[in-house]
């Protein structure tokens, strides 16, 4: 049975009309969106990289973000949805839409200032820092309850960029040593992070 009664899974999907969509077909629509969203993000560092090197760094950055906005809006025209993303507050179109574009500057810039490929491996775990960050921020702007899990969820996340940055046996002082001649790239990847 479908929410809402009757008819079961496939009268649901028959049912369906451009403004409502049945439960079922909206979950996977969504887990399909979040496959697709796991394999670009998985190839976008070594993708940028090679891109960064044969046309530069911001170019590649705004091929990338000007090639997802486009898709974007086509997405929400193609789906009706374009009215209603263009009623939001001017506000929050504008400080979003500046963030995205402070992320990218700041993400290419760091992946093309990188001198070898380990460096490019520490800028790309860096950048799990942000989804750290958007999830500790929702608490004070959203108004999300701090719960256990979200401490600990967010706590092991950052202890997991740590690990992964630097490995059991690492000397106390390799942190420092990274940073000598190399910061302007982790300085960008961590700005871009947070």
């Amino acid at each position: 049975m479908t929410p809402g009664g009757g008819g079961g899974m496939m009268c649901a999907r028959f049912a369906m009309t451009a403004t409502t969509i049945s439960e079922p077909h909206r979950s996977t629509t969504a887990t399909a969106a979040g496959v697709i969203a796991i394999l670009f993000w998985s190839t976008a560092i070594a993708t940028s990289r090679h891109a960064g090197e044969q046309v530069g760094a911001i170019t590649t950055g705004m091929l990338t973000y000007g090639g997802a906005g486009l898709a974007g809006i086509i997405v929400l025209a193609a789906t009706g949805r374009l009215r209603a993303t263009l009623a939001l507050p001017r506000i929050y179109l504008l400080s979003a839409g500046i963030c995205c574009m402070l992320y990218g500057v700041t993400l290419y810039l760091a992946i093309h200032l990188c001198q070898d490929r380990l460096q490019l491996v520490t800028v790309a775990t860096l950048q799990y820092i942000w989804p750290s960050m958007i999830i500790v921020l929702g608490i004070p702007i959203l108004g999300h309850r701090a719960g256990p899990a979200l401490v600990l969820g967010t706590v092991l996340a950052l202890a997991g960029v740590a690990l992964a940055l630097y490995p059991p046996g690492t000397p106390p002082g390799a942190w420092m040593d990274a940073l000598t001649g190399r910061w302007p790239a982790y300085l960008l990847a961590l700005c871009a992070g947070v």
